[in-house]
This record gives C-alpha cells, sequence and structure tokens, in this order.
C-alpha cells in the first residue's frame, strides 16, 4: 500500500493560505477514551512548514455525534500541549438519581455528543499561550521563518550536542573555544548559531562581532557564561511558543452520565480556523489576549506593575573540537 502525500511539500511555499481545516476524530470510549492529531499531522493539514505558523484561533465544532447507543451523552474535551487557552465550556449537570445520591452533579466540557446531531456549530475562541504571549507576534512568525529555512528538524535538544567547542578550565575559570570554520560537515548547531551572528550587534551586546573576537589556533574564545547564555537563547529560537507544538491535538471523551463511558462510538466533526501568513504577521508587536477574558498580565498593567516582556535576539552533532591548549584560551584577552 503506497503511502499518501505529504501535501506540504511544494517547493518555495510556506504558507498554503487555508483558512478552515476540517478534520473528522471518531471515538470508541469504552476501549480508547482520546485521539491525537500528532504535530507533524496538523502541519500537514494547517499547510506550513513550522508549529508558529499554524497560528490557530478557534476551533468550531460543527457535529459530534453518538452512533450505537441512543441514550447516550459524552463530554468532549481538546487539549494541546497543555490545557488550551480558552475560556469556553459548558457544564453539563447530571441529575440523573445515582448521580444526585452520589453528590456528583456536573462537569465542564467544550463541547457535548448525543445520539442527536448538534443544533448548531460550538465555536471554541483560542487566546494565545503563555509562551506566545511572551514574545511580540513578528518575532514569532520571523522565528518559524528561520527554523523552516535553517533548522528543520531539528529541536532545542540539539543545542545540547556541541563535541566541536571545547570546553578548558583553570581553577574555577572555564571558557570555551568554538571552531571559525561553520561550514565543516561535523560543525554542531551552536557552532553555526555563533557564526550566523558574527555580525549582529545585539548579540550578547555586540561582544563577539567578528572585529572583536579573539582567535586561537582555528577557533575564537567565548567566557563560558557567554557560551551558556548563547546556548540557551538557541535552545528557546528552537522552540516553538504554539501550543500544539509537542503533542498536537488531542480530543478526549469525559464520561457524563453516572460516570460510564458510552458503549457507542463518538463521531466529531470539526475545523481549526486559522490566520494565514501575511505581510501584517511580520509586523505585528504582540500576541492578541483571550477574547473576552481578563489576563493575569492586564490585570498587572491596570495596577501600575511592570511585565518584564522577554525578547529573544534574532539569530538565525557530533564532531571534533579546535586543538588547542588552555594556556593559549586563558592568556587570550575576551
Amino acid at each position: 500500500m503506497s503511502s499518501p502525500p505529504n501535501l506540504t511539500d511544494v517547493q518555495g511555499v510556506l504558507d498554503h493560505g487555508i483558512k478552515d481545516v476540517h478534520l473528522a476524530v471518531t471515538l470508541d470510549p469504552t476501549n480508547n477514551n482520546s485521539a491525537t492529531i500528532k504535530p507533524h499531522q496538523l502541519l500537514m493539514s494547517c499547510g506550513v512548514k513550522d508549529h508558529d505558523h499554524k497560528r490557530i484561533s478557534k476551533i468550531v465544532v460543527d457535529n459530534a455525534q453518538i452512533t450505537g447507543d441512543a441514550h447516550g451523552v459524552c463530554g468532549l474535551v481538546f487539549s494541546g500541549d497543555g490545557t488550551l487557552p480558552t475560556s469556553h465550556r459548558i457544564t453539563h449537570v447530571d441529575g440523573t438519581q445515582t448521580a444526585t445520591s452520589r453528590g456528583h452533579q456536573n462537569d465542564c466540557v467544550h463541547a457535548i455528543a448525543t445520539s442527536a446531531s448538534l443544533a448548531h456549530p460550538i465555536t471554541i475562541p483560542l487566546g494565545p499561550s503563555e509562551k506566545e504571549r511572551a514574545s511580540a507576534t513578528g518575532e514569532t512568525v520571523k522565528m518559524g521563518i528561520a527554523r523552516a529555512a535553517r533548522w528543520q528538524g531539528q529541536s532545542a535538544a540539539s543545542a545540547d550536542i556541541h563535541d566541536d567547542c571545547s570546553l578548558h578550565e583553570r581553577g574555577s575559570e572555564k571558557r570555551y573555544v568554538i571552531p571559525s570554520n561553520a561550514d565543516s560537515p561535523n560543525a554542531s548547531l551552536v557552532t553555526k548559531f555563533w557564526e550566523n551572528n558574527k555580525s549582529n550587534p545585539d548579540f550578547l551586546k555586540g561582544k563577539y562581532m567578528s572585529q572583536k573576537r579573539t582567535a586561537v589556533n582555528g577557533g575564537f574564545v567565548v567566557d563560558e557564561a557567554d557560551f551558556l547564555s548563547a546556548k540557551e537563547v538557541l535552545k528557546s529560537n528552537l522552540s516553538p511558543k504554539s501550543p500544539f507544538a509537542e503533542k498536537g491535538l488531542t480530543v478526549t471523551a469525559i464520561p457524563l452520565i453516572d460516570g460510564q463511558h458510552t458503549p457507542g462510538q463518538v463521531h466529531v466533526r470539526m475545523r481549526l480556523v486559522r490566520d494565514p501568513l501575511t505581510k501584517e504577521a511580520f509586523e505585528a508587536k504582540a500576541a492578541p489576549e483571550h477574547e473576552s477574558m481578563l489576563t493575569v498580565e492586564m490585570a498587572k498593567t491596570f495596577l501600575g506593575e511592570d511585565i518584564a516582556n522577554s525578547q529573544l535576539s534574532e539569530s538565525t552533532s557530533d564532531g571534533k573540537g579546535v586543538a588547542t591548549n588552555s594556556a593559549e584560551v586563558f592568556a587570550a584577552k575576551i
């Protein structure tokens, strides 16, 4: 059996301009109460190459129906890498005799499926995740392009692989030597990251721009604190802010009557409403707030407290380190 084509495999296309991503999910709650649309499947469905370009603003449940159980009732909860950033919920009150006797009468869910079709679509607005609120939308979009162009298939864990960077110690002092040749097939992402920022005055306050680097036998010397700081920035750049980046989108069936799952099957038809990339997206200064929802950050602003906004420096394994000795490294002025 041949594999289905990868519909995102279009040369030079970052965003296919899809506004409504149609999904259909079938659950068999008594055997498996959840189904997950994996991160790479979401990328293909949305027609983008980076998780931060999915830009999902709403989940619309067009229909949720149970077959095989004429009186079945089932709650549906949607989640991503964690609880979704939404204020939407439906409260189901279980007023059956057994539920009343045990004191458990209500549950909050995102949608409710019965044997009848939904009377109308259910719209679940999504606000930005905590990670998305911590950075400007334009920077998040640009970083997604950098990942798609330079770091496709790499994760934050890749920043911990830097065997080509040699560590030198003298007492409590530590310094690294980073190879100057970032074009080597053995060059780590860390080495390439420093190369990409050699002309960036905002990277570590311009301390390691090309003309300021101290060369040592095919490499240049970096203080340990600066090396670790740069590595953390690289990790952050390699970590998408989307709430669906790590685990994807999960649909979970919740028993609502007497704590028992319906023996029938649950069929869910839904759409992910997204905002395709535009020129304005590159220039946006801040992520939109939750729809009709007061956030902690907004409340602090009203109280006159300063909110610390994290700003990422725009920047864009295995191998052999630069051959040098510690005497040369610690003699270098940095």
